[in-house]
């Protein structure tokens, strides 16, 4: 029981005196006000059978005929001498027990006011000073047991409010119409799909029904796997009798957790529907109760400083077996709101409900797209299906089979038939599927139309378009990707393993970028230098529970979950802390990993690569002798001693880049203005320069030891920043062509066309 301490005490006072339309604030007016609160409605009214309604009726009676009313609202209420005594007692009866201010001690306190009404109305409805100290010793959970118990009992009794419910075996009592729904009645009307498959899921179900105690099953999955439908498929199966005879008979009724909140105005309606449903139950064993979206059920009906929900009603009821019920909710749900009362989870049994194989998803769409056929009036081909299945796999990762594919024929379905002219049945083309997907993954329909062979086909020539002087490194790389693409490789391992080595500014990371682009899939890029400590890879897969940034997920596993078909590029990876490195080493053996929340997330369409600079000071190095050779074996002596054997262990392979030779220099040069130049596009300048300034850019800003990347820097401020002023107010503001030569040694430009 949460507990007040004096100060909160005085303003619930204060309030409740501001709220009195009457001139004297009289025990009276506090007594309502402490039987408006839920803590002491369900006390009063459960465990000691107060009728709140008519003890609420009978004060607010006495008032308005005893006490007078203030002319005008604003102004305060007198204190009476009796609420004056009563502060004071409670204030005391707290301090006396060593404790803060409860509504026990406000209650007792009232009692000590023998002549007023107030303590009349108390001991009239049962309520004396020696079965409030009773009640009010027991501990929280204790209190909220014995309220359990009371409701229990009570609703074995005839109800006053309810004397109209119905007992008659099968008929749904009148105050539950509106929150259960029979689930056979659905299935003969042909409103519920049969479940196809799930043999081993079902079987699980009606074993955990069919226990004597306990005799509950809770569906635990993904959104999106089938738990509803499972359960709806059970209710068309005992339709047709084809289950065990002892659940032959059985009847499903799913409950509306969320209607029979919203029909109760008053403290005790929601537990009277509740108790009507254990009622209801017992009077008809035939009956399984489900429930879906079951967290909801955590904290339902329950108001703030009362634990008193649906969940802690139904719990006596399913231990000894009055009730059966069946319950479906999402993991993230079921760790949230349920698998921390443990009372309830051992009340329970958990039935783990997976992603259906492409194999048993094909079996699930092949009855199911019936009613989409039907719906739209379409025409749906296996061929069509399987495609569907292929695309959703490939290209929509944040949802579950079959649901995802289930949406996708839908959508299909619905667009054609909303934008076709034609009549009667339309055929669902792959291009049809092509577009829906597309439209909902947000990835282009032209990556989508081309196969995985034809997409790296030519991924060599692709690659060599962009990166000079590393034809062999290239070859590798998209030798690798080939074999990957064609089925040359592990499935259960990412697309390719790599690890790029060499100097700085030579092409590593812009080979990754070219790779993404002619896979058409997007670049995930990690600087590892940012997880150099060894907490680092909480970032990575989210922090513990408990910590700050738990529900978050981590930047590694929510950035792959949310586009599995990426290149993923760990930029600097021998920065990273060791912890980093056994966290790959599962990566690349297993291509799973599961965050800190216990999500899965997918690495088999993943092309990893890391990018490291080791070896880099022992390949600028030159071997004795007369021919001048890169000291490759003191390279690889270096990644050997910086990367364990483990890790080295599961590369596919391992790239050399080389320092960049002289003769690539002017198309490097050539390379960095046209990439500048790309910029000054939608301003219509265009940028002309002469071969001798490129040699001479080329031959200037080159250094074997830094790369490509000063060139780059050079263009930046020989070529382009001389412009600036021109564009923003001079010559080039409304575009032109801008020439640059060399004159002398220096290097010279001018507008040449406006």
């Amino acid at each position: 029981m949460e507990k007040d301490d004096s100060q909160p005490f005085y303003k619930f006072v204060d309030k409740s005196k501001k709220n009195c339309p009457h001139e004297i604030y009289m025990p009276e007016h506090l007594l309502l006000s402490m039987i408006k609160m839920d803590e002491v409605t369900a006390i009063l009214g459960t465990i000691l059978e107060v009728d709140i309604s008519s003890a609420k009726s009978d004060i607010i009676s006495f008032i308005n005929t005893n006490c007078k009313r203030k002319a005008e609202r604003e102004v305060p209420s007198i204190e009476s001498l009796a609420i004056s005594r009563i502060v004071v007692e409670t204030i005391k009866l707290a301090e006396t027990n060593d404790s803060v201010v409860t509504p026990y001690h406000v209650l007792l306190a009232i009692l000590t006011e023998e002549k007023s009404h107030a303590c009349y109305f108390l001991k009239k409805y049962g309520v004396g000073k020696d079965n409030i100290e009773e009640i009010f010793s027991k501990s929280e959970e204790e209190l909220v047991m014995a309220i359990v118990q009371k409701m229990d009992e009570n609703s074995h009794r005839p109800n006053k409010k309810s004397g109209s419910r119905s007992k008659q075996k099968g008929v749904i009592p009148r105050d539950l119409k509106d929150i259960v729904i029979n689930l056979n009645q659905l299935a003969a009307d042909g409103k519920i799909d049969n479940v196809i498959g799930r043999e081993k899921e079902i079987n699980s179900i009606l074993t955990a029904i069919s226990k004597r105690r306990k005799g509950n099953a809770i569906l635990v999955g993904e959104p999106g796997v089938g738990k509803t439908a499972i359960v709806e498929g059970l209710a068309v199966r005992i339709n047709k009798k084809d289950v065990p005879s002892k659940i032959r008979n059985m009847k499903i009724f799913s409950v509306n957790i969320p209607s029979a909140i919203s029909g109760t105005q008053f403290r005790g309606d929601f537990e009277e529907k509740m108790c009507s449903l254990i009622e209801f139950a017992e009077n008809n064993t035939d009956i399984i109760f489900f429930f879906d979206e079951f967290h909801l059920i955590c904290g339902s009906g329950a108001s703030s400083g009362s634990p008193i929900d649906a969940a802690n009603i139904l719990k006596t009821a399913m231990a000894n077996g009055k009730i059966k019920i069946i319950g479906a909710t999402t993991w993230d749900d079921f760790k949230k709101n349920i698998e921390g009362d443990k009372a309830l989870c051992r009340r329970i049994e958990k039935v783990e409900i997976s992603e259906p194989s492409t194999e048993d998803t094909l079996k699930i769409l092949s009855g199911l797209k019936i009613g989409i056929e039907k719906h739209h009036d379409v025409k749906i081909s296996s061929e069509a299906v399987r495609f569907s299945v292929e695309l959703t796999n490939k290209y929509i990762r944040d949802k579950a089979q079959p649901d995802k594919s289930l949406d996708v024929l839908d959508s299909v379905g619905a667009h054609l038939r909303m934008n076709s002219k034609a009549k009667g049945v339309i055929k669902v083309k792959t291009s049809d599927i092509e577009a829906t997907v597309s439209r909902i993954a947000r990835v282009p329909v032209s990556t989508i139309k081309v196969s995985e062979v034809d997409s790296v086909a030519n991924i060599d020539g692709e690659l060599l378009k962009s990166i000079y002087g590393q034809d062999s490194a290239v070859q590798i790389v998209a030798n690798s990707i080939k074999a990957a693409k064609v089925g040359l490789r592990d499935h259960e391992k990412p697309i390719a393993s790599m690890l790029f080595v060499g100097p700085t500014g030579v092409g590593k990371t812009e080979t990754c970028k070219i790779l993404a682009n002619s896979l058409g899939v997007p670049l995930i890029r990690f600087d590892m230098s940012e997880y150099q400590e060894e907490i680092s890879i909480t970032k990575l897969v989210g922090s513990s529970p408990g910590y700050v940034g738990y529900d978050d997920g981590g930047q590694l596993t929510e950035q792959v979950f949310r586009s599995p078909h990426c290149v993923l590029l760990l930029d600097e990876i021998e920065k990273a802390h060791r912890n980093v490195h056994n966290l790959l080493l599962q990566i690349m053996d297993y291509g799973t990993i599961s965050d800190s929340r216990g999500k899965k997330v997918d690495f088999r369409n993943v092309v990893l690569i890391m990018t490291s600079n080791s070896g880099a000071v022992e390949m600028n190095k030159s071997v004795i002798g007369f021919e001048n050779k890169t000291n490759s074996d003191s390279c690889d002596k270096a990644v050997e001693k910086q990367f364990p054997p483990e890790f080295r262990n599961r590369l596919d392979c391992i790239v050399r880049f080389v320092q960049l030779p002289d003769s690539v220099i002017d198309k490097i040069v050539k390379k960095f203005i046209d990439i500048n130049s790309s910029n000054l596009v939608n301003k219509n300048i265009t940028i002309q320069v002469a071969d001798d300034v490129i040699r001479k850019i080329g031959l200037e800003n080159f250094d074997k030891k830094m790369g490509a990347r000063p060139i780059n820097r050079a263009v930046k401020e020989l070529i382009f920043k001389p412009l600036v002023s021109e564009i923003l107010s001079g010559k080039l503001k409304n575009g032109g062509k801008v020439s640059f030569s060399l004159k002398g040694s220096e290097i010279v430009w001018e507008v040449i066309k406006h």
